[in-house]
């Protein structure tokens, strides 16, 4: 092969060397911010650990860092934002003819200080500043903040969630720099349910295996890095009542609410509290009216193991 090192990676926060891009949200987004007609001026991007938000955000920054039209500064989610941005970087900088000034902040919570900013941010907007925010965080943590008082303005803001990766492109990736068969790249990209996270760490694991076939020492590797790189975080923040109607859900790939329902002597009320901390927290789909499924890839066998212990 060409290339003579690891191409996949399993490390968060930078662009991998070597990735599926989500040209078509990149894309909307710069073609809105750098329209003559200014629309809309805030985003949010959404989606469990792992699939591809902060390298979204990263490749909107770099793409518009080399244009002289544009201020980039990408600003920490703690401590008071406000103060950091709107005292120095818009004062200073928006006072030039013909700048745009772009804000970006990775791994939002609902704190008193975002809240503020926000606040602030829409003033700011209102006055016809030529300012845009670009925020990327957790379903549940972007969710609280949309749903805080006095911020209608953000619950509104354009949301794009990190949806699963393309099936046919991951399938053509493997077979063009793994050298694998269109079958096992089919079978690989099945795996994944297109998870960011899990294309590139089961890419890994064949590449540093020099699999032409996927293994059962490729599936302890994939199953130990979602294990120790995602699932265990999301595991330790879900209720108790949520991890034992998992023990459930896991059984089949899609389950009908009634018989979820059946085979826990559980009724509708009983079961939508817990059914919602799982949608929040990106672990289950809803969107099928009347069924279940897991968006996870390979977490029957995390939770089965976890129920085990």
């Amino acid at each position: 092969m060409a290339i003579s090192s690891n191409p996949y990676t399993i490390g968060f926060g930078k662009i991998p060397a070597h990735y599926i891009s989500r040209d078509l949200v990149i894309e909307e987004i710069l073609d809105e911010i750098n329209s003559e007609t200014i629309r809309e001026q805030a985003f949010k991007l959404t989606g469990i650990r792992g699939t591809g938000k902060t390298v979204t955000l990263t490749a909107i920054e770099n793409a518009l860092r080399d244009d002289k039209k544009w201020i980039v500064t990408g600003i920490r989610p703690e401590g008071n934002i406000t103060e950091e941005v709107v005292g120095s970087k818009i004062i200073e900088e928006l006072n030039k003819k013909g700048k745009r000034l772009l804000i970006t902040i990775d791994e939002v919570k609902n704190t008193s200080e975002m809240r503020s900013f926000i606040q602030e941010f829409q003033i700011l907007i209102r006055q016809d500043l030529p300012v845009f925010l670009i925020i990327a965080g957790l379903y549940d943590d972007v969710e609280n903040l949309e749903n805080a008082d006095h911020l209608t303005f953000f619950l509104r803001a354009e949301k794009y969630e990190m949806k699963p990766l393309n099936h046919t492109i991951m399938r053509s990736d493997y077979v063009k720099t793994l050298g694998v068969s269109t079958d096992t790249a089919e079978q690989m990209a099945s795996i994944t349910k297109g998870y960011a996270f899990a294309y590139q760490a089961l890419g890994k694991y064949m590449w540093d295996f020099r699999e032409k076939n996927i293994t059962e020492e490729v599936l302890a590797k994939l199953d130990e890095a979602l294990s120790e790189k995602v699932y265990q975080k999301i595991w330790s923040e879900l209720t108790p009542k949520e991890r034992w109607f998992l023990g459930y859900i896991v059984k089949k790939e899609k389950m009908p609410v009634r018989e979820l329902l059946e085979l826990t002597h559980q009724n509708k009320s009983q079961f939508s509290r817990p059914r919602d901390g799982l949608r929040k927290k990106g672990v289950i789909d809803t969107s099928v009216r009347g069924e279940i499924s897991i968006r996870l890839p390979r977490f029957k066998e995390f939770v089965e193991y976890q129920m085990s212990l």
